[in-house]
This record gives C-alpha cells, structure tokens and sequence, in this order.
C-alpha cells in the first residue's frame, strides 16, 4: 500500500481577495483635510499670540497677547507632546559619526564634538527641568516626571559632570566652544552656562553621590575622545536621557485630554480657548469625512 504524501505544493496560496488589493492611498481617512490635533492648536494659538499687540488701557500697545496663552498646564504638556525626540537622537548620531570619520590628526576637530555631547545633555537636563517646573504642584503628571527623573537620572547627571570637570582640566575640549550643527533640535545651552544649583530638588539623589571618577584611555587627546566616546559608560548616559524623554513624551497625552474636561483651575480666558478648540473638533471632523461622503454619494 502507497503512503500518502503530505508535502504541500509550495507555490499553492489562495490569492488576494479585491479588497485586500485598495491601495491604502485611495482610502478616505488616509489623508485628512485638517489634521490638527488638540496639541496643534493649541501651540498655533500660543505662536500667533506672540504677533498680535496688546493694548493697555490707555490703548496704548503694550507688548502681545503671548503671555496670555502661555500661563496654562495645557500649554506645557502640548510642547512636551510635540517635542521631536528623534531629533535629539539623531543629534548624538550624527555627533557619534562624525568622530568616528574624524582623524586622530584633527584633534581640535574631536574637542569640539566632544564638547557638543555635553551641550547636548546639559540642554536635555534643563529641558525636563523647566517642564517639571512649569506644571502646577497639584498636577498628577507633574508627579511622574518628578518620580521618572529622580530615579533615573540624578546618578548620570552627576556622572556627567564629572566627566565634563575632567575633560576641562585634561585639555580635551575646549571650555568656550560653541555648536558645530545647525539644524539642532530645539533650544541648546552651551555647558559653560549650565547651573545644576538652579535645578530643581528632583535632581538630588537621597544619600551622597556614589564614588565615580572617569578615566581616559590613550595615549594623546585625540585617542582619549574616541575611546571616550565609543564607551558604553559614556554612551549610556545619553542614552538614558533620550530614554526618559521618550517615555514622558509618551505619557503625556492622557493627561491633556484630562486638563481639556476634568481640570478644575484653569484661567478663565484659557478655559474659555479649550472649549472653543473642543466645539472646533466638530467642524473639523465634519470637513474630514467630507472625502467618504462624497464617495458614498456616487
């Protein structure tokens, strides 16, 4: 008796049913005629209030409505939901790479990237500072980036500054240097201005700071920096800050949508603003689904 074969014929499949064939590109939510979000709106507010006077009351102009549309949590938590944390990522990259294409020879070269790493995670320490600072005390999310810094950062902050403090007295960057790339994201402090004594409490770890002294390996400037910068010990920590604004990022949408229903002290001019941009969601998802019926039409 014959046994039976049980391989399949690989080349058998059951095809693509019609549906399965739409080009996503043709569907009518692939692209909307008004995308804008809650967050959108509420930063294009907070930019066009920086060109519209504001008249005292002698109707005298008195700089613009800006601060007006700036004094709100909402406002705070749109920036934080709109910051690009690829950009700052792509920044250590493209730090990273040049350094590596970077001749041993071009040691002034390898000073100043050596350098733009401090800048950059000094800018990201006062970047979560001010957003910590900027939401009022009673606000849960407030809470957790409080709780996400101080047990997650205060030891790489404090490594940080040790490594900085010893790349100044070896020679290995030069301490009044400037930024080397413009398209940086967002607004950077150079690290000859960053003051940890003007951060806030979140930034102390409870006891004293653990023992660490950094060591450079190599046997001139130029060695120190690569090897330096290739460490995973260096690399770590700017890892870990692009870490900590990811995961905040992340978070913080739901509680925008709880200060747009559930946050009981906003000013009353900002209020009356959320409620404008809720009952404009209504218009804007009538416009958005005018591609779909219109289809349904025909």
């Amino acid at each position: 008796m014959s046994t039976p074969c049980n391989n399949k014929h690989p080349l058998n499949q059951s095809g693509v049913s019609q549906d399965k064939r739409v080009l996503e590109a043709l569907l009518p939510g692939y692209a909307l005629v008004d995308e804008r979000a809650y967050p959108d709106l509420i930063l294009f507010a907070s930019r066009y209030a920086g060109v519209l006077n504001y008249y005292n009351h002698k109707n005298r102009i008195e700089g613009s409505w800006e601060p007006f549309m700036l004094m709100d949590v909402s406002v705070t938590l749109a920036r934080l939901i709109r910051l690009d944390v690829r950009r700052y990522s792509t920044y250590a990259k493209d730090i990273y790479d040049q350094v590596a294409a970077t001749a041993s020879s071009q040691e002034s070269d390898l000073k100043n990237y050596f350098k733009t790493l401090f800048d950059l995670c000094f800018s990201m320490t006062v970047l979560l500072d001010n957003y910590y600072r900027s939401l009022p005390d009673d606000f849960e999310f407030k809470e957790i980036i409080g709780n996400t810094v101080r047990s997650r950062l205060p030891e790489y902050l404090y490594r940080l500054q040790a490594y900085y403090q010893a790349a100044k007295t070896e020679g290995l960057i030069n301490p009044q240097g400037t930024f080397l790339f413009a398209d940086r994201p967002g607004e950077l402090i150079l690290s000859q201005d960053f003051r940890a004594g003007d951060l806030s409490d979140i930034w102390t770890s409870p006891g004293l700071p653990p023992s660490f002294t950094p060591a450079f390996s190599g046997t001139n400037s130029s060695l120190k920096i690569k090897n330096t910068i290739t460490h995973n010990l260096f690399t770590g920590m700017v890892d870990q800050y692009l870490k900590v604004l990811a995961s905040l990022v992340e978070t913080a949408p739901g509680y925008l949508d709880a200060t747009m229903s559930e946050f009981p002290t906003h000013s009353p001019h900002y209020a009356l603003f959320l409620a404008f941009i809720k009952l404009f969601r209504i218009s804007q998802d009538r416009l958005n689904n005018f591609t779909a019926r219109h289809l349904d039409l025909y």
